[in-house]
């Protein structure tokens, strides 16, 4: 059971985390060739699970130990540097490997030991048109092959489906974004998701761009229709034309998931703060 509720978990924060006067800016994301870059990205959630079910169930649980309604924290911190290969063509190779990977677990109060399920994974691909992602390889001895066949859907599925308008965007000006995707997700099915995001320029200083944005969860549609999520949140995002990239992300979500059974009906809510910032080194 606690299996199954640190994978609705889990991706509730895939989903958080699963962005003056007649100035001007263009958004032009791409990566560089023979490069190196750093990512660090920070996560802390608070989760509150609660479960009804039948006679059996509520029994069952009992004799767990587990009191309702759950609480849980969570707090990760990883960080990962991409190092690109040359340009040969549209294309540039890539690998990213994961260099640190830290998460603090707590039901109830009680710490869980979580596993370092990256370990020193690495992702292998393909950038085109300096952008769009195409991934090749994952190779990680502790990462399971439902994972790797998560990771690889969601990162190709959002280069694919989230890009920024190519024209110049004004001061003060709106923009909308939808993004719609599709991945498997283990035991939990496909999934299809629908978020919204709207952008507004705030300022612009030498080649830093200030955004401001709210995102709302559309519709999250699993294929037995068994689980659904809703959400909103807001953040912040800065755009460096010098290195070509979003320099600094933050983002505040709230979460809601409901998932029914034969057995119970669940639900959990999550807040969630994330800040995810990039550098070039070279």
């Amino acid at each position: 059971m606690i299996k199954k509720i640190k994978q609705v978990v889990f991706f509730g924060i895939l989903l958080s985390t699963s962005w003056m006067g007649h100035a001007q800016v263009v958004i032009d994301i791409r990566y560089f060739p023979e490069a190196k870059y750093t990512v660090e990205s920070k996560q802390t959630s608070t989760i509150t699970v609660d479960i009804k079910g039948n006679e059996e169930f509520k029994r069952n649980f009992e004799k767990s130990g587990t009191k309702l309604p759950l609480m849980m924290n969570n707090d990760v911190f990883l960080s990962s540097i991409i190092e690109t290969g040359k340009q040969e063509g549209d294309k540039i190779g890539f690998n990213t490997t994961f260099t640190a990977f830290d998460q603090k677990f707590a039901i109830n109060g009680q710490p869980e030991t979580v596993p370092n399920f990256l370990g020193e994974a690495v992702i292998s691909g393909t950038y085109t048109d300096g952008n769009k992602i195409d991934i090749t390889s994952i190779k990680g001895d502790k990462l399971d092959v439902d994972t790797k066949q998560l990771v690889t859907q969601m990162i190709r599925e959002v280069s694919k489906n989230f890009s920024f308008p190519t024209r110049p965007i004004a001061m003060g000006e709106n923009f909308k974004l939808e993004m719609n995707a599709s991945f498997p997700a283990g035991p939990m099915g496909n999934i299809e998701l629908v978020m919204e995001y709207n952008f507004i320029l705030q300022t612009k200083k030498g080649h830093l761009s200030y955004f401001d944005f709210v995102v709302n969860v559309k519709s999250v549609v699993y294929k037995d229709k068994s689980i659904k999520v809703r959400g909103n949140g807001t953040g912040k995002m800065v755009y460096n034309s010098q290195i070509k990239l979003l320099e600094d992300l933050q983002n505040e979500m709230d979460i809601e998931i409901s998932g029914v059974s034969e057995e119970f009906l669940l639900t959990a809510k999550m807040k969630s703060t994330s800040r995810i910032q990039t550098k070039k080194l070279k």
